[in-house]
């Protein structure tokens, strides 16, 4: 008993310096030493390194945070990549660097392009008339014979004049047309920006 009363007062002895906590082997090992000792110091700038490592990371992660949800607003705005911009018309965007106005529809869940337009509002046209030929060829008005609308930009009324011909083509045509209505618009700008610029080589050589 003597024996043992005497060793527990160098126990606490031995135990006064600065004690660092370290995992090892997975457990946790408590090292008793001297901040002046190599191993202290070793023990410390292992925690230190660590330490910087964690911050590092999690400002790596809230940096990120902020950059996908600029991103988001981004997109929602329309300016997400610099190259579209978002219309208030469905089915419709402005593309770069024309800055001509695309339709836009979902064809077996892939985007199809209905061509592009000088105006915004020719772009949103040319969606709704897309819409108004899905729903003429769908079962449902085929069965009760009567549109129902709600898909389009503009009231369905505003296409009565169009519903023989665009019950009588294709899906396929009806693209075509459309595309083909864009391109036609394109040449005519191309061929009076032509004209312009003609106009003006003679001005300054006269």
């Amino acid at each position: 008993a003597a024996e043992e009363d005497s060793s527990s007062p160098s126990e606490d002895n031995s135990r006064t310096g600065s004690e660092e906590c370290f995992e090892r082997s997975g457990l946790d090992i408590t090292v008793a030493c001297w901040p002046a000792d190599p191993m202290h110091k070793k023990i410390r700038n292992k925690q230190d390194r660590e330490n910087a490592s964690e911050d590092s990371q999690a400002r790596k992660a809230a940096e990120q945070g902020i950059r996908q949800s600029v991103h988001k607003v981004a997109r929602q705005k329309g300016v997400s990549s610099g190259r579209t911009y978002t219309s208030k018309y469905r089915g419709v965007h402005q593309t770069f660097p024309t800055r001509r106005w695309e339709a836009q529809f979902r064809r077996a869940g892939k985007p199809t392009s209905l061509g592009c337009f000088d105006r915004e509002e020719e772009a949103a046209r040319a969606y709704d008339k897309m819409m108004v030929w899905i729903e003429l060829h769908s079962a449902e008005v085929k069965r009760e014979g009567q549109l129902k609308g709600g898909t389009t930009n503009f009231e369905i009324n505003e296409y009565i004049e169009d519903i023989d011909q665009l019950r009588d083509i294709t899906q396929d045509e009806l693209v075509q047309a459309l595309r083909r209505e864009g391109r036609s618009q394109a040449a005519q700008n191309a061929a009076a920006a032509l004209r312009e610029q003609s106009h003006f080589c003679v001005s300054v050589k006269g």
